[in-house]
This record gives structure tokens, C-alpha cells and sequence, in this order.
């Protein structure tokens, strides 16, 4: 287990009565230098789902990734402690790279349904002040080279729980909601982001919708969700 913060995590309340956030690595050994993922497991963000945690991480092993499981903190904690989280772990695995055999320039994120989101936030809201001012590091060192989303999380309209669950009670606008959506920072972002997205398990519906947001230079491929020859001649005028 390795810890995000020896001593002062940012937002801590003991009465959450959470463990601490950490990282447990998957460290292929073979002296090599191999790629890494963080992994993000969905839960609502009330809790972690346990199957979207180890066993992706033991398949990235197969694959020839290092892997790190991300236990990060959920409600009653908010959004500034969680995406806090994500990106510190981006931040403490790229610091010790060379220890873990890692190649620093290609630390990409894997996250599952409020996972999903967890990780595109990564790579649409990592440069935002508030999350600068917690966490201590230089500007970009947390940016994550790349993201898969597994039927992820990406708006309050569809995924009403999740945000729910993020906000915690606090009144925010619609416009601060919309900011925490990924459909619209993607588009609006995109040329700050990381460098691609891979859509997996989602309805076509919610693919679309995606598309229709983001930027021209989104890279999106989808593994699932396309059910039919007709729903495929769809995905194709979208440009994937």
C-alpha cells in the first residue's frame, strides 16, 4: 500500500471514518520498463466496487501494464477531495517512476461507471485552480496520458445518483453541475486533455450524445454498445 499523503490530507475528516486514500500496485517483474494505468473502480461514488478494482489491475499484468489500484475517497466526501485523490496518485506515480519501472510520459487512467467519470475528470479538469491549490505539484504533472472509460458516468441528466453522491447536499448551480460534466468539459477542453478516450459498455444513445460534445481532435472508440449493422453505420458518421 502506498500512501497519497505521509501527514495534512487535504479535506480529511475523521468522521467519514474512511481508511486513508493510497494506492495498492501490480508491478510486472521482469527488470522492465512498462506503461501504467491507474485504476479507478465505480461505486457511485458511495462506495468501490471490489470487481472493478484487483482483477483489472491482474489483467493490465497479462497485457504487459504495471497497474495501480486508486482507493479514493467517496461520500460523504465531495468532489474537491476525490478528484484531489485521483489527482495526487497521478502525481506520486510519475515522482517515483523509475522505481516502480514505469515510463513516466505514458501514465494513462482506467476507470469504471463513476470511475469513468472520476478518470475523464482527470483529463478534462486537471489544470483547474482549486485542485492546484491541494494538491502541491507542478503545473501538468498531473495530467494522465490517456483514458479508457468503462459505461462511465458523464451527466448529472443520466446519472442523477453519482451526482448526487458528489455534491453531498451542497446547493450548486446548474452551471457549476455542468462543469462537473464530462459531455460538456470534453468539448470545451479538450485541447488541454489527455490524448484520447475509449467509450466501453455504454447504449449508443449515450455514445452519441457523447460525440456531439467533444472536440474534433477526440479519438473515441467504443467496444460494446454497438448492437446492430444500423447502429454501427451511426457510430461511423460520427467519425470514430
Amino acid at each position: 500500500m502506498i500512501k497519497l499523503w505521509e501527514k495534512d490530507i487535504p479535506y480529511y475528516n475523521a468522521e467519514h471514518n474512511q481508511e486513508e486514500p493510497c494506492l495498492t500496485p501490480f508491478l510486472l517483474d521482469d527488470g522492465k520498463v512498462h506503461p501504467c494505468m491507474i485504476v479507478l473502480a465505480g461505486g457511485g461514488y458511495d462506495h468501490r466496487a471490489e470487481h472493478e478494482g484487483a482483477p483489472i489491475a491482474k489483467w493490465l499484468n497479462t497485457v504487459g501494464i504495471n497497474a495501480f489500484v486508486l482507493a479514493y475517497r467517496f461520500a460523504p466526501y465531495t468532489r474537491r477531495a476525490i478528484l484531489g485523490d485521483a489527482l495526487r496518485a497521478v502525481r506520486v506515480v510519475r515522482s517515483r517512476a523509475e522505481e516502480f519501472k514505469i515510463d513516466p510520459e505514458k501514465v494513462g487512467v482506467i476507470g469504471f461507471s463513476a470511475g469513468g467519470h472520476l478518470a475523464a475528470s482527470l483529463g478534462t479538469m486537471w489544470d483547474r485552480k482549486e485542485i492546484y491549490d491541494s494538491i502541491d505539484m507542478s503545473y501538468g504533472y498531473n495530467k494522465p496520458t490517456g483514458m479508457m472509460l468503462i459505461y462511465p458516468v458523464i451527466s448529472a441528466e443520466y446519472h442523477a445518483k453519482s451526482f448526487d453522491n458528489l455534491f453531498m447536499g451542497e446547493k450548486v448551480s446548474d452551471e457549476k453541475v455542468k462543469m462537473c460534466e464530462i459531455v460538456t468539459q470534453a468539448g470545451a477542453d479538450y485541447i488541454k486533455t489527455s490524448t484520447g478516450f475509449s467509450v466501453s459498455g455504454a447504449t449508443f444513445d449515450d455514445i452519441e450524445l457523447f460525440s456531439k460534445h467533444v472536440g474534433p481532435n477526440v479519438k473515441i472508440k467504443a467496444a460494446g454498445g454497438i448492437k446492430s449493422f444500423d447502429d454501427a453505420e451511426r457510430f461511423i458518421s460520427l467519425g470514430a
